[in-house]
């Protein structure tokens, strides 16, 4: 899988998901995954969210007002997140508002 197909498949990703990508590659260097995130921040490719977590920015879009999927930027935060509570039903349709705040479980 090459990279473009790797940041397609995950919108948002975390670090140890691209040292797995790039192990699968065989290219599993010392600073294989830092040069291949500078070069595609640098191109506005991808944005960190927070110390090792990231998304990618669609071809064409605005590095600076590109809003990021929430949802899927919660269900990343930690390995083992899952959406809960009002969340799920905004999720799944069943909320009868919409909130600003997501709850996650880990």
């Amino acid at each position: 899988m090459k990279h473009e197909e790797f940041f397609r498949k995950h919108p948002v990703f975390t670090a140890v998901e691209l040292d797995n990508h790039l192990s699968a590659m065989g290219k599993a260097g010392p600073r294989t995954r830092e040069s291949l995130l500078e070069y595609h921040r640098k191109t506005g490719h991808v944005i960190l969210m927070r110390r090792g977590l990231y998304a990618v920015i669609p071809p064409g879009a605005d590095p600076d007002s590109y809003q990021v999927d929430p949802f899927l930027v919660a269900a990343k935060l930690t390995r083992d997140a899952v959406l809960s509570y009002h969340t799920a039903l905004e999720i799944h349709g069943r909320a009868y508002s919409v909130r600003e705040h997501l709850t996650y479980s880990a």
